[in-house]
């Protein structure tokens, strides 16, 4: 889902660039692949890893990266243990530096279920996770049947906060084709969040959904 996000945004206005920091050991299910990032919309020779163990260097690459205005969106990861006041104040710090950079920021973290505490920091946040893919299901791999072939991956997704005020909850198909997101059915909340920080994130989205 973030991947698919991350590519509509680079591809906005021009060949933008991506930068997304991430963990030595990867707790939302491994390491970025090219070949599946590609099926995603995202260029993996536009896409730069910044790979930092500590969460601190994290949201310190975060913060130099959304005053770059070389970029399209910066993405970290964070740990699902919340940092206190050491942590709100970097996720303030991101929300200016988005500000004077105009880059969009998503944040990820895992097994976010409980409240965002610092929800205030952040323009939005998305509760995701995988959902079954109805002609995956319904169709066998080995036969011509065009439903396999038109197969997309789903996500059941709800905002969760908007500074809007604007919630809801879908499921979402991604046509790689179309280099956009459809809605399926309702979805329900879910175990990760993704926040974003500038508008340009919500808005892309929003107008990226048929």
């Amino acid at each position: 889902f973030t991947a698919a996000l991350a590519g509509i945004l680079s591809d906005e206005g021009g060949a933008g660039t991506a930068l997304w920091c991430t963990r030595q050991a990867n707790v939302l299910g491994g390491g970025l692949y090219a070949r599946g990032l590609v099926g995603l919309g995202v260029d993996p020779g536009r896409l730069v890893e910044v790979v930092a163990p500590s969460a601190a260097e994290r949201l310190r690459v975060m913060e130099e990266a959304l005053r770059c205005s070389g970029l399209a969106v910066a993405i970290v990861e964070l740990d699902a243990t919340r940092g206190g006041e050491a942590e709100r104040i970097a996720l303030r710090r991101l929300r200016l530096a988005a500000e004077d950079g105009g880059v969009t920021g998503l944040i990820l973290r895992p097994r976010a279920g409980e409240a965002e505490r610092h929800a205030g920091a952040v323009e939005t946040r998305w509760m995701v996770s995988a959902a079954p893919s109805p002609n995956l299901l319904s169709s066998n791999p080995s036969s011509q049947d065009s439903s396999f072939q038109d197969w997309a991956p789903h996500w059941r997704v709800e905002l969760a906060h908007a500074r809007n005020g604007r919630r809801g909850a879908w499921t979402l198909a991604w046509r790689s084709e179309e280099r956009r997101f459809m809605i399926a059915d309702p979805g329900n909340k879910l175990p990760m969040s993704v926040s974003t920080i500038g508008n340009s994130g919500i808005r892309n989205l929003i107008s990226n959904v048929a």
